[in-house]
């Protein structure tokens, strides 16, 4: 029988701290499975489908599904672009400025084996899943650890939002989520190795190995005694297996906005689902229309000559009627012009909403350089703060619980990313975009110096900083830019020959030449 760590409680606590979460996550089922309906048919969600039975047969209009799959991977090429190297390790503030360079030095190795085993793993795989559920709601991804033999360090899972409980909280932090879901019995041992399986488990694994087993599986539960994390899974009523992470969380918990006094998070899906029902129901109604139009009804009088209830109207059919108006095609209403132009516009609101076009149509009129950048910094400035909280809550665990495992592993040196000694520097798309900001500051400011005479430039303004400083905040090389000590030599060298130049030329004596 296995016992839980102190203040953890019994399965019995456990369960009850299930049960709260089931039953607040209970109160969101009606309307994340409408959205899901809708922007993502073919996700096995909340209502179960045999494999490989139709799921989208309810949609005449695909802007939501496109649109969402655009929105996932603006997301991931903004924030962790495939085959790039998106942060670095730094040297934390609180280091004096003349030690930071060998400290970056050396840190530029930690950062370098940072992304090669992220790129052995099926990260990417796993966050297009994960930002799915976010798009929605809440995307959740969890990162263990791996033997780095049969397997690769680390291991990323993505939890569908079907399966997650988040227990109730009221500070900004999640600390505890749970998963409900169906195992194979052959397979429990092998996923949850050193198990202690009851009598009744262990027989019915051993009479019926491929039957379906539901767990409860408490897969970040949060011990408030000792500021802790654990997995602790139960089968009916009985722990069967737990395991603790200690202080580092392995689950990320990440939302696109929160209402105040709500967990689970709202999704651009939430916002643009009024569009999206309405462009539904509009292309179905065009479709109609547009059918009624191809292939009008027809209308006959039956006066015993022509019978409407048998007869068939095909290409080539030859029919007697008494009159040319015993038989007619019914005239239609309607404007499929009109109904095109509401769905156009409700499919561009969809679009924008899930910023799949920043730019506009790649076939509209070709746009100048700077109407292009002011587009992309505009678009930028909306979704700011929505990417200040991927940042707080996705990036910097993410790359604290990767650490963490790289650190245990003896892949690198011990180093704390949230604490002064380290910091993190985005070099990400969206990184980038937001350090463009402090390159228009700069650009600008040279331009207001051009105004100003020569000796006051050289004597207000350090314009040697200049190149340094555009090459940091550009992400370039740093041999781009001349060091401290470089610019003191030439400046030295710069000065000694001015010296001899304003000194005349000498005679080989060393008498100056009058």
């Amino acid at each position: 029988m296995i016992t839980l760590e102190d203040g953890l409680g019994d399965a019995k606590a456990i369960l009850k701290r299930f049960s709260a979460a089931s039953e607040r996550r209970e109160l969101w089922r009606s309307i994340l499975q409408d959205m899901y309906d809708f922007c993502i048919p073919n996700r096995e969600t909340f209502n179960f489908h045999n494999p490989g039975q139709r799921k989208a047969r309810h949609l005449f209009d695909s802007t939501a599904p496109e649109a969402l799959n655009t929105f996932v991977s603006v997301i991931a090429g903004s924030t962790t672009p495939d085959n790039a190297q998106w942060m670095d390790f730094e040297a934390g503030s609180d280091i004096p400025d003349e030690d930071k360079k060998g400290i970056n030095k050396s840190l530029e190795d930690a950062t370098k084996t940072f992304f090669k085993y992220l790129g052995h793993s099926d990260f990417q795989s796993q966050i297009n899943t994960s930002h799915q559920d976010m798009a929605i709601s809440t995307g959740c991804l969890m990162i263990e650890e791996g033997d780095d033999i049969t397997e690769p360090l680390l291991k990323f899972t993505a939890i569908p939002l079907s399966e997650l409980y988040l227990e109730p909280t009221a500070m900004a932090k999640i600390h505890t989520f749970f998963r409900k879901y169906v195992v194979k019995a052959q397979e429990i041992e092998l996923k949850f190795p050193g198990a202690d399986i009851p009598d009744k488990l262990r027989t019915l694994i051993a009479d019926s190995p491929t039957s379906d087993v539901e767990i409860v599986d408490g897969s970040q539960v949060f011990n408030f005694k000792t500021k802790t994390y654990h997995q602790v899974v139960l089968w009916k009523n009985e722990v069967i297996f737990t395991q603790s992470y200690g202080d580092t969380p392995p689950g990320i918990i990440y939302r696109w906005s929160k209402v105040a006094g709500e967990t689970y998070g709202r999704g651009p899906a939430d916002m643009a689902m009024a569009d999206i029902r309405t462009a539904n129901k509009v292309k179905e109604y065009i479709l109609k229309n547009a059918a009624l139009s191809l292939s009008p009804p027809i209308v006959g009088v039956s006066d015993g000559v022509f019978n409407p209830h048998t007869v068939r109207i095909h290409p080539g059919t030859v029919m007697s009627v008494n009159d040319i108006n015993s038989i007619k095609t019914l005239e239609m209403g309607g404007d499929l012009r009109l109904g095109a132009f509401v769905l156009e516009d409700l499919q561009a609101n969809i679009r924008k909403i899930f910023f799949s076009d920043p730019l506009g149509e790649v076939d509209d009129p070709v746009k100048s350089a700077l109407e292009q950048s002011i587009r992309h910094q505009e678009s930028i400035k909306k979704r700011g703060a929505n990417f200040g909280r991927l940042n707080s809550e996705f990036i910097f665990p993410l790359v604290t619980r990767v650490s963490e495992i790289l650190k245990k592993d003896g892949k690198i040196a011990p180093l704390k990313v949230y604490g002064r000694e380290v910091t993190l520097k985005m070099a990400s798309p969206m990184g980038n975009a937001e350090q463009q900001q402090n390159v228009d500051n700069i650009l600008r400011y040279m331009s207001a110096l051009q105004g100003m005479p020569p000796e006051e430039q050289r004597i207000g303004a350090n314009l040697e900083a200049v190149p340094a400083f555009l090459v940091d905040n550009l992400n370039l090389p740093s041999k781009l830019a001349r060091s401290e000590q470089e610019i003191k030599v030439i400046k030295e060298t710069l000065a000694q020959q001015a010296a001899a130049a304003a000194a005349g030329p000498q005679q080989p004596g060393g008498e100056q030449l009058g």
